[in-house]
């Protein structure tokens, strides 16, 4: 499976682009104001411009995969806060989560996720 570090946390697999762009900058931007941040201190502590966050929260960018867990830990959510919408396949989301994997530890992972499968499955019937 090719890694791709360009991949987007927009859930753009499956739906609209820019409605994708404009629910991720909802999120960025009510996680904002949920530690009562203004715009230029969140963007002092992500080490950007303002104007990048502006962006990401009225929807005209996106937050690459790899940016995210800082965007997250600065936010103070989770990172699926910002996958979870029900335009999102469960598919996509695994994807986009096999994908934040460094490429040569992705056998690995994917054998840990088979084990527990398997594992599920047998307890569960």
């Amino acid at each position: 499976m090719p890694h791709k570090s360009n991949k987007r946390a927009d859930g753009t697999n499956g739906y609209d682009k820019q409605e994708a762009k404009k629910q991720l900058g909802l999120r960025v931007k009510r996680a904002r104001m949920d530690i009562d941040l203004k715009q230029d201190e969140l963007a002092e502590l992500m080490g950007i411009s303002q104007a990048v966050v502006s962006n990401v929260e009225n929807g005209l960018t996106t937050i690459d995969v790899p940016d995210l867990p800082r965007w997250a830990a600065v936010l103070n959510k989770p990172i699926m806060y910002f996958y979870e919408d029900e335009g999102i396949y469960w598919q996509h989301k695994a994807l986009d989560i096999l994908r934040m994997f460094p490429e040569e530890r992705i056998e690995f992972v994917l054998h840990l996720l088979k084990n527990m499968a398997i594992s599920m499955h047998e307890l569960h019937g």
